[in-house]
């Protein structure tokens, strides 16, 4: 099963041109033009990864990382944006974002950062397994 990324950005070209810088790699990817239709992909199909724009015409996708972080959507994300100030790309940080690009996007930085992104989200899931199997073990043997 290949890896889906969900393309969340109001700006189709934007999108295109991330679906374009991805089309040799090994990734499903699906669009989402609205932070509502992002939220419902997030809930119903997790992707692998999220794609998100910080800016939405005049929403702000600090609200959905928030709700992420309060519903407990655990799906790695890296936010976009051309025009974030310093404060939102610190409180997307804050928020659990990988990391933050500047747009117009270096197509190779996007590829090595969605790279590192899943791999990190990879050794997380291990180091948590790992951790569960630990502490009920420890409780079998009642230490």
């Amino acid at each position: 099963m290949s890896e889906s990324i969900l393309i969340a950005d109001d700006e189709a070209p934007i999108r295109q041109s991330i679906k374009l810088a991805l089309l040799w790699e090994p990734f499903e990817t699906r669009e989402a033009a609205e932070l509502e239709t992002a939220y419902q992909l997030l809930l119903n199909d997790p992707p692998s990864l999220l794609l998100l724009d910080i800016h939405f015409g005049q929403e702000n996708s600090l609200a959905l990382m928030r709700r992420m972080s309060a519903e407990g959507i655990n799906v790695p994300f890296v936010v976009l944006s051309g025009a974030a100030t310093a404060s939102e790309a610190a409180q997307a940080i804050q928020l659990g974002a990988y990391d933050y690009l500047e747009k117009p996007l270096s197509a190779e930085r996007l590829r090595l950062t969605i790279r590192h992104c899943l791999e990190n989200a990879r050794l997380q899931s291990v180091v948590q397994r790992i951790t569960v199997d630990r502490n009920q073990n420890q409780e079998i043997l009642g230490t």
